[in-house]
């Protein structure tokens, strides 16, 4: 299977499972949690970086 067809089999399981007003609901959760997790590990890269940096000032910046 590829991505998008796994995508339309979870969403159409879901719609089985659940009412289309709680997948749509489901699906929200799941958008908000994780744009949150990708803005946690973003701080968290960034924290590293900064820490890694002031250990060792003559480290070469790393491209993100």
């Amino acid at each position: 299977m590829s991505f998008g067809t796994e995508i339309i089999f979870f969403v159409a399981l879901g719609l089985l499972v659940l009412d289309p007003k709680r997948l749509h609901t489901v699906i929200g959760h799941l958008v908000q949690a994780k744009a949150r997790f990708e803005e946690v590990t973003r701080a968290f890269k960034s924290r590293l970086v900064e820490e890694l940096d002031s250990e060792d000032p003559e480290r070469p910046q790393p491209s993100l």
